[in-house]
């Protein structure tokens, strides 16, 4: 992503930001937020997770693009995109597992082997 024309955004003020302004004017950010300053975040991390505050990465890019209104004329409209990239340890809902999200190798399965075969079971017609 390429140096935003103008103000920079620090993960300080994310909150005040002005999005459409953002948007209007094609500024682009990046930054890093840890999940200590996410508190409902954090409060999903178990306190026994091996890391509790992991770092995320972000990518911001406003623009706008035009669609058409109702009265039937084109009208810029504005966007973020938005990337965020980084890993957090939760708790499994299915098995007491504490695992980086995504990586829970417990599977849903009726056959009563909390879902170590790995396999789902095929539906009947």
């Amino acid at each position: 992503m390429t140096q935003n024309p103008g103000k920079p955004v620090s993960s300080a003020d994310l909150r005040a930001l002005d999005i459409y302004e953002f948007a209007n004017s094609g500024r682009q950010a990046a930054g890093a937020l840890r999940v200590s300053q996410m508190p409902r975040m954090l409060a999903e991390v178990p306190a026994d997770a091996p890391e509790r505050d992991s770092v995320f990465t972000w990518q911001a890019e406003g623009l706008t693009q035009p669609e058409l209104q109702d009265d039937g004329v084109e009208a810029p409209q504005p966007y973020l995109r938005l990337a965020v990239h980084g890993s957090i340890w939760l708790m499994c809902q299915r098995c007491p597992a504490i695992l980086a999200a995504s990586r829970c190798r417990c599977n849903v399965s009726d056959r009563g082997d909390g879902g170590r075969s790995g396999r789902v079971p095929a539906r009947r017609r």
